[in-house]
């Protein structure tokens, strides 16, 4: 069975602790990789390829509304 790669961005390390622990609970899925800032959000994404990408909207550098912009348009025409 396939488990759903997870990576998790947001600028606040509990909430990213928490969340790790909820997703690492699930026998389906596994954290791959954490960004505390945008910048870090898309090296970590593009590098680890997950599945799943739990983005905060505001973070320092990108919002995740533009990381996953950035995300996006790198994907057209790959």
């Amino acid at each position: 069975m396939t488990r759903v790669r997870v990576f998790l961005a947001d600028d606040h390390p509990v909430f990213i602790e928490g969340l790790a622990r909820a997703v690492t609970e699930h026998p389906g899925m596994e954290v791959v990789g954490t960004a505390s800032d945008g910048r870090e959000a898309i090296a970590g994404i593009r590098r680890l390829l997950p599945h799943v990408a739990v983005l905060d909207v505001k973070m320092p550098g990108l919002t995740g509304i533009e990381v996953t912009q950035e995300i996006v348009s790198g994907m057209v025409g790959a």
